[in-house]
């Protein structure tokens, strides 16, 4: 599965081999209304492209602005407690949809999120400052 960069905080830049995909990277976002529309955001689960679906490159081209790209192993994800569904709107994504929003305030569920960062691996860098590991 690839999840998209979509930040360049999410990255960090201090460790430059391998690059680290940091926490920040795998919260979800809480829901909102924005001009009185409630938008879900990742309400339902952290969105993740499916890789026997797509490459990372046409993952990246879905976004205004991508950083990078990071694959995460279903079955590492599992071992961690990570839930995996498919995403009943599209059928090229997958959710993970027992992680965290942002900001937990349970310092296991910090840990939780910290450890599917961890098992992250950038496998495509936009961020100009970084060496892109692919090459």
């Amino acid at each position: 599965m690839y999840r998209a960069i979509l930040r360049g905080g999410w990255l960090d830049p201090d460790r430059k081999t391998p690059q680290r995909v940091k926490t920040e990277a795998v919260f979800r976002r809480e829901p909102r209304i924005v001009k009185g529309v409630r938008d879900r955001r990742d309400e339902d689960g952290l969105s993740v492209s499916i890789a026997s679906m797509t490459t990372p490159r046409e993952c990246a081209q879905k976004f205004r602005e991508c950083f990078g790209i990071a694959s995460l192993h279903v079955g590492r994800l599992r071992d961690l407690g990570v839930q995996v569904e498919p995403d009943p709107d599209d059928e090229t994504k997958a959710l993970l949809v027992n992680l965290p929003y942002e900001n937990p305030e349970e310092a296991d569920m910090e840990k939780f999120a910290s450890d599917v960062a961890d098992s992250a691996r950038l496998v495509e860098c936009y961020y100009p400052s970084l060496k892109n590991p692919s090459a």
